[in-house]
């Protein structure tokens, strides 16, 4: 393009100090090449509107991946609360043992019941994001392979301890799968803090 323009440039100066019939004639080559600046200019722009979208695809991923990642760290969360509202006797020292019971457990799960399934929604949205990687910047997709396998343990096996661990009244059980559950949190904070538009 750059060339193009100069050559232009300089045939319509020569056109200007130049005999009458060289005038003729640089006016019609620098007519002639018009055509080639146009091209070049055209095949430029269509290069920075190839590099524009692909810019926008990848801040559009990142922000949806990033609206996932707060969804699933806001159920995993509500997770932690809903479980420490029954460990924290146990792991504050209130109890000396824990002194649940099976209604507890019960009630527990049925607590976990909904934020569980909103998280393993949010995971699965993840894997999929994952797996098209549509516009994901690569960096972003490979914090994600690497920590979603825990992410689904505290969802599922993690969650699921604690409740059976209420149920047979096992306070080192249920405050180790909380941990697991805890970590999952700290771990989404991680993501998100190395995740950017």
């Amino acid at each position: 393009q750059g060339k193009a323009v100069k050559l232009l440039d300089e045939l319509q100066a020569l056109g200007t100090s130049a005999m009458p019939q060289h005038r003729i004639f640089c006016f019609i080559a620098a007519w002639a090449l018009r055509p080639l600046l146009a091209l070049e200019i055209a095949r430029h722009s269509e290069v920075q509107t190839h590099m524009d979208i692909a810019t926008l695809e990848r801040s559009l991923g990142t922000q949806v991946v990033k609206k996932r990642l707060h969804s699933l760290r806001s159920h995993l969360q509500d997770i932690v609360l809903r479980v420490e509202y029954y460990t924290n006797p146990f792991e504050l020292g209130t109890w000396t043992k824990p002194h649940w019971t099976q209604g507890d457990a019960s009630a527990l799960g049925q607590q976990l019941a909904k934020p569980m399934k909103k998280a393993t929604i949010a995971l699965l949205s993840l894997k999929s994001n994952i797996q098209s990687s549509t516009g994901l910047p690569s960096g972003v997709q490979v914090n994600l392979r690497k920590a979603l396998p825990s992410w689904e343990h505290s969802v599922s096996s993690s969650t699921v301890g604690v409740v059976d661990a209420l149920r047979a009244s096992n306070g080192q059980k249920a405050l180790e799968s909380l941990s697991q559950i805890q970590a999952a949190v700290q771990g989404v904070d991680d993501v998100l803090l190395h995740t950017s538009e």
